[in-house]
């Protein structure tokens, strides 16, 4: 495939996304107005679980954080790559 059609592909793949932005809404603000917002954060609401439990989960995840970056085997870095996504982003 020659450069010309290529790039012509990739504008004609990407330019449909550009235009959702005429029909934002403009009331969604953006994200210099979140800094002159104020945010109530309740300090004294109960938190489930415990230090012990908090540290036990922290230990674990750099635990796995070390044996990914200590892995060789691209089946192992995948599946610790995976794991980790969990226990950060959740299933």
């Amino acid at each position: 495939m020659n450069a010309p059609a290529l790039v012509f592909i990739t504008l004609a793949a990407i330019w449909p996304f550009g235009h959702h932005r005429k029909h934002q809404d403009e009331a969604t603000g953006t994200i210099q107005d979140l800094g002159k917002r104020e945010v109530q954060v309740d300090t004294a609401a109960p938190i489930d679980g415990s230090e012990a439990k908090a540290m036990e989960s922290y230990r674990a995840f750099l635990d796995l954080a070390e044996r990914f970056r200590s892995a060789t085997d691209s089946e192992e870095v995948k599946q610790l790559g995976d794991q980790m996504g969990r226990r950060v982003f959740g299933n």
